[in-house]
């Protein structure tokens, strides 16, 4: 919708009366709908975490129809906040998921979750 603020549930009576008069095929109903936007509740955000016990691994994928390419980009400013560099796994395959696509990423994540750290570059690629 196109509204500027939500509509409050109180509101929605209100607004079914006004518009089902000035638009008698779809007032109401467009009324109506706005209730799916004033249903959910909201909580204050979330801190950032000041700190990571252990450097967090982060699978990302150009094309993914999911998420978009852009997760580990959004996730560095949090992460580097916390005091930690990530490894940042790219792969530049076409489809959801790095880490069911990627033999080379499911490589990385199984390295991680041994007994020993993961050494080596915090950037890096896997073939497509």
């Amino acid at each position: 919708n196109d509204v500027t603020g939500t509509v409050g549930q109180n509101e929605i009576p209100a607004l079914i009366k006004r518009w089902s008069g000035q638009y008698p095929l779809t007032g109401g109903d467009s009324a109506m709908t706005l209730l799916r936007c004033s249903g959910w509740g909201s909580a204050p955000t979330t801190k950032a975490p000041s700190d990571l016990p252990v450097a967090p691994v982060v699978l990302n994928t150009s094309d993914d129809p999911v998420n978009g390419g852009r997760g580990a980009k959004e996730l560095n400013a949090t992460l580097l906040r916390a005091g930690v560099t990530p490894i940042s796994v790219a792969w530049e395959g076409l489809g959801y998921s790095t880490l069911a696509n990627s033999t080379c990423a499911a490589q990385l994540v199984k390295d991680y979750l041994g007994r020993t750290p993961v050494t080596g570059p915090t950037e890096r690629s896997c073939p497509a």
